[in-house]
């Protein structure tokens, strides 16, 4: 029996430091993949798949091609939401450019027919809408995007054959898509990094979301993601959707605009800690301000968990000079999305 009694604290201490031990291997210890490893490739194939399977992805999947919402009475020339190409679908990924170049060709029919759309539009109305209230469920696959596109198309009294964009070019801005940054291709890149993102812009609300992957080597403490880190991803989005949004102000923007990443100033507040190997949101809604005489673009912007949990919060504006021929912009449409976000 005394044995025992002394054997029983040994064994606790024991089990104690292994656990212990094991902990701290796996915090401060643990080495991620190196990019362009059998392993990491293995990774980043299944965060490909972890990302198109999260929830918030399917909704803005479901949302870019909402029948019901798209031809319910609205008489707006501008798309809704449209999923971007940002240059981190897998190479063999045809699905969104397919996808895309239907779309784009649908707005380009409605543009085309825009008496014959506000007709179709407006019988809609009157007959109590297009269906339920409730957007119809109609996925997230390409049989099922274009299916909802040719739907759409048929209501308005419009032809769309998705057999034609079976082998064509997405169609999709290549300033996003070509224009990676360059620590995401080296030290930064692969499962350990900025390793997969899936990003949604609504034209008429003046609204970016994006689902973006923060690996375990972007840590400045132990699977605490490094502050400027968070700045640099959360202001590369903000650029992004002010870039966007001058797209939608003025016609040939995107030739004349290179350095969309640029932003002029950034106000950044940290809530609370980002924790890395998981799925974070970013959320930027940019406007357009004048001070002083002179029009800029403000973003307004999150990164929020995937509970909607706010863990930084940034305010950007770009350069004078790159919106320096911005006319009168009525952006009350937006404001109130704006205020709710910040």
């Amino acid at each position: 029996m005394p044995r025992l009694r002394y054997a029983v604290p040994l064994l606790l201490g024991l089990l104690t430091g292994l656990s212990f031990g094991t902990l701290v291997r796996q915090m401060v210890l643990y080495e991620s993949p190196v990019p362009g490893t059998e392993e990491d490739k293995k990774m980043l194939a299944d965060l490909q798949q972890r990302i198109d399977k999260e929830f918030k992805v399917q909704i803005f999947r479901g949302k870019c091609v909402s029948a019901g919402r798209a031809i319910r009475g609205g008489q707006d020339s501008k798309p809704g939401w449209v999923e971007l190409d940002t240059g981190y679908l897998p190479a063999d990924d045809s699905r969104l450019g397919t996808v895309r170049a239907a779309e784009l060709q649908f707005e380009k029919e409605k543009h085309a027919n825009r008496e014959k759309v506000q007709e179709a539009e407006r019988a809609i109305v009157a007959r109590g809408g297009a269906g339920d209230d409730a957007a119809p469920e109609v996925g997230h696959t390409t049989t099922e995007r274009m299916e909802a596109l040719k739907q759409q198309a048929e209501a308005l009294g419009l032809e769309l054959n998705p057999a034609e964009y079976g082998q064509t070019d997405s169609g999709l801005d290549s300033r996003f898509a070509d224009g990676l940054n360059p620590m995401t291709r080296g030290a930064l890149g692969g499962s350990r990094g900025l390793a997969v993102e899936r990003v949604f812009w609504n034209a008429r609300e003046s609204e970016l979301v994006a689902v973006v992957w923060l690996g375990d080597a972007l840590c400045g403490w132990p699977k605490v993601v490094h502050g400027g880190l968070l700045a640099t991803t959360i202001g590369e989005k903000a650029g992004m959707a002010a870039a966007l949004l001058r797209d939608e102000l003025v016609g040939g923007a995107r030739i004349d605009v290179k350095n969309w990443r640029d932003l002029e100033s950034m106000d950044v507040q940290y809530k609370k800690p980002t924790y890395a190997g998981a799925f974070h949101v970013i959320r930027a809604v940019p406007r357009v301000v004048t001070e002083s005489g002179r029009r800029s673009i403000e973003v307004d912007s999150v990164l929020e968990t995937m509970e909607g949990q706010v863990s930084v919060k940034v305010i950007g504006k770009v350069p004078v000079s790159a919106t320096a021929n911005l006319g009168a912009v009525d952006t009350s449409a937006s404001w109130w999305r704006s205020w709710r976000l910040w």
